[in-house]
């Protein structure tokens, strides 16, 4: 949810940029990772690094938007 909400404020302000893009695909490549080690060995020690990473990654996305918006110049 925090994902989605994310990607769609960064395009409703329109700061899409490279990073935001980097960010967006490792997030969704992070989630694909921990999905894959649920359904296959379920390896708990592994799964839980790849959804930490992964909120990690959300994090600094969070983060960058954040400093994005209280950057930005006013209209």
């Amino acid at each position: 949810m925090l994902f989605l909400a994310g990607a769609l404020l960064t395009l409703h302000l329109g700061f899409a940029g490279w990073l935001e893009a980097v960010l967006a695909w490792l997030f969704v490549a992070l989630r694909i990772v921990h999905a894959a080690i649920h359904v296959t060995g379920n390896d708990v020690p592994r799964r839980f690094l790849a959804y930490a990473a992964g909120l990690a990654v959300l994090a600094l996305f969070w983060l960058w938007l954040t400093f994005r918006i209280l950057a930005a110049p006013s209209a």
